[in-house]
């Protein structure tokens, strides 16, 4: 998955090609997962591009537990990802390894990760690398060691002295140790959980990061990805409804939301009597939608119930939140969404402290100017009786 930025659009004959890299990402979770994880490759990928002239190729690897399958296939419906092979290192796949023997694709990639750190391993015990440059090395191929912009830079000018040190490129063309036969070079690795922080998503948010993360525009209908859009002039409000996958648990965890009337007030005192809302509330009782709707309708905004959709297509639909977009500061669906939609004019991600709530959340704000003006974060303290 390549990025195109503002500095390849404007590089001219004169400078130098960029210097091929290759990045293998861990992925791990789900949706909300894969996109924390994601936006780490991306805050990589384009410091990398646009300060060191080196352009990434990114490969994944498929977490090795059942719902590794649908991740994989809704983290397909981002543009950026269309032609990433998400079965290149499945664990259900099977391949033949060098010796003929079938092994899984997962094992598969392993093997080369591992081989990757022997080959380096075997180059320091028979050449006068010092440890120091040994470890070097091999520390700028973990990324994630690597969390803020400066270390994420310390990294890459470390791998491309790698990638352009003579002995290096000697040992992987003949133990051709390279991701695959056309990046006979190092590759990046991150084997742990690695998200991209807040800080680092600031940073990187004016730097093509809604872009990076849309939606295609071509097929997110033919393709199932997406179900229905938001009109342009509808608000959109999220009730993630916690209740339904932690019943015992949501209001102690923080995970309880905004009761009907207080979800109500707080629309209408952004939006004006008559506003369009559309209700996005995934698998939640029945008669809590209901509930919802008559409690907008209560404060004369005319509401509709978006249902019988995917998840996939439940968060395609508040990414195109246009005139505004609600929920929970708790879910990752609207958090996500309020970060990638590219027409959106306003978004409220709200927090919701009350007695029940074992550890209190805290208010927010933007380093990024950009995001400062799109998306607000407000707290609210509330009695027990006004979450649910």
């Amino acid at each position: 998955a390549e990025i195109r930025t503002n500095s390849m659009a404007t590089m001219t004959a004169s400078e130098p090609a960029p210097l091929q890299g290759t990045a293998v990402i861990q992925l791990y979770g789900e949706l909300g997962n894969h996109l924390q994880i994601l936006a780490h490759y991306f805050a990589v990928q384009v410091i990398a591009l646009e300060e060191f002239n080196l352009n990434l190729t990114l490969h994944v690897r498929k977490q090795k537990a059942r719902k590794a399958k649908s991740a994989a296939e809704n983290a397909m419906c981002i543009k950026s990802f269309e032609h990433v092979d998400f079965d290149e290192c499945s664990w259900e796949v099977n391949t033949t390894n060098g010796h003929g023997v079938s092994i899984s694709k997962g094992e598969y990639c392993q093997s080369k990760l591992n081989d990757q750190m022997a080959s380096l391993h075997g180059l320091h015990a028979r050449t006068n690398f010092t440890h120091k440059h040994y470890f070097s090395y091999i520390q700028s191929l973990q990324l994630e060691q690597y969390k803020d912009s400066e270390s994420i830079r310390t990294l890459l000018r470390r791998y491309v002295d790698m990638c352009r040190d003579p002995v290096i490129q000697q040992l992987y063309r003949d133990q051709s140790v390279g991701w695959s036969e056309n990046e006979p070079h190092p590759f990046l690795v991150s084997i742990d959980r690695i998200h991209a922080t807040q800080q680092l998503i600031d940073e990187v948010y004016s730097r093509g990061m809604p872009g990076y993360f849309a939606f295609d525009d071509e097929t997110k209908i033919s393709s199932g990805c997406c179900a229905s859009l938001p009109e342009p002039d509808e608000h959109v409000f999220h009730y993630r409804s916690f209740v339904v996958d932690l019943p015992k648990t949501h209001i102690g965890w923080g995970g309880a939301e905004l009761v009907p009337a207080k979800a109500a007030e707080l629309l209408s005192q952004s939006v004006p009597p008559g506003s369009r809302v559309a209700l996005v509330a995934g698998r939640a009782a029945p008669h809590r939608v209901q509930a919802y709707k008559e409690a907008f309708h209560n404060r004369s905004l005319v509401v509709r119930a978006v249902s019988g959709q995917s998840a996939i297509q439940d968060f395609c639909f508040l990414a195109h939140a246009q005139a505004g977009l609600w929920g929970t500061v708790q879910s990752s669906y609207v958090n996500w969404a309020s970060l990638i939609s590219t027409k959106l004019q306003h978004a409220t991600l709200y927090g919701v402290n009350y007695p029940a709530r074992k550890k209190n959340v805290t208010g927010r704000t933007s380093s990024n100017m950009e995001m400062r003006q799109l998306i607000h974060w407000p707290v609210f303290h509330v009695p027990d009786d006004e979450v649910w």
